[in-house]
Parts: C-alpha cells; sequence; structure tokens
C-alpha cells in the first residue's frame, strides 16, 4: 500500500481553498473607491486648515463663488498645492459661505462613509461635509 491523497480528498481541499479565496475576496471589496474616498476626505482636511487660517489672518472667511475660485484664491495666496487638488474621479467639491460660517464638501463614492452631521446646503446623501470651527 502507498501513502498519499485520494482523488476525493485532493478535490475536497481544492473546494475549501476557493470557498475561502471567494470569502476573503468579498470581504476585501475593490479598494480603488475605499482610497480614492481617502484621498477626499485628505483634501478637505488640508482645504480646511487654510480655510481657517485665512479665518484668522483675515478675521472672514474666503468670500468666493465656488471651491475653483477657492482654490485659485489659495493657489495664489499661500502654496502652489491647492492647483493640484482635484477629484480622483471627476466628481466635485463644494464650497460656501453659510449662515453660520463656510460649508466644505466633497462627494464620496461609499455613501456610508458620508456624514449626516453638519447641516449646510451642499449636504446629500453622499456627500462628506466639514463646517467651520466656529
Amino acid at each position: 500500500m502507498t501513502a498519499g491523497f485520494t482523488l476525493i480528498e485532493m478535490i475536497i481541499v481544492v473546494a475549501i481553498l476557493a470557498i475561502v479565496s471567494v470569502i476573503v475576496l468579498m470581504a476585501i471589496g475593490n479598494p480603488q473607491p475605499r482610497a480614492r474616498d481617502t484621498t477626499r476626505l485628505a483634501d478637505l482636511d488640508f482645504v480646511q486648515n487654510y480655510v481657517e487660517r485665512h479665518m484668522v489672518e483675515e478675521d472672514s472667511y474666503p468670500d468666493v463663488v465656488d471651491f475653483d475660485a477657492l482654490m485659485a484664491d489659495f493657489s495664489t495666496r499661500y502654496l502652489t498645492r491647492f492647483a493640484e487638488i482635484t477629484d480622483p474621479s471627476g466628481n466635485e467639491f463644494y464650497y460656501g459661505l453659510e449662515s453660520d460660517g463656510y460649508c466644505l464638501c466633497a462627494e464620496l463614492e461609499e455613501p456610508h462613509k458620508a456624514n449626516s452631521g453638519p447641516e449646510c446646503s451642499f449636504s446629500g446623501y453622499s456627500h462628506y461635509c466639514l463646517t467651520s470651527f466656529q
């Protein structure tokens, strides 16, 4: 009698490995939307710091019409890095003055990460918004 695995044992092992692989791949999901959302949130935090800096230096929040105008203003005022801030998927960032400060938003690809706390004119189902600190 020779030692070894039977064909049935090999098929069972391969089936178990296939099932485990499918479960792991489903748990991981597609990491690209998550990575793009992380980039969006980091960009929002970066811009928010400079909006607050503008408040400290000028005693007012930037009074511009939209996010693109805000980036143009900050590019000339602070850093050229602001010209590089664009949404990885072509979605828009939003900036606007509200009655009690400002609202800065980005549309996320994974809506479950969106925050429903801040009330601003841009907030929606898939938006992550930051508002003024004050």
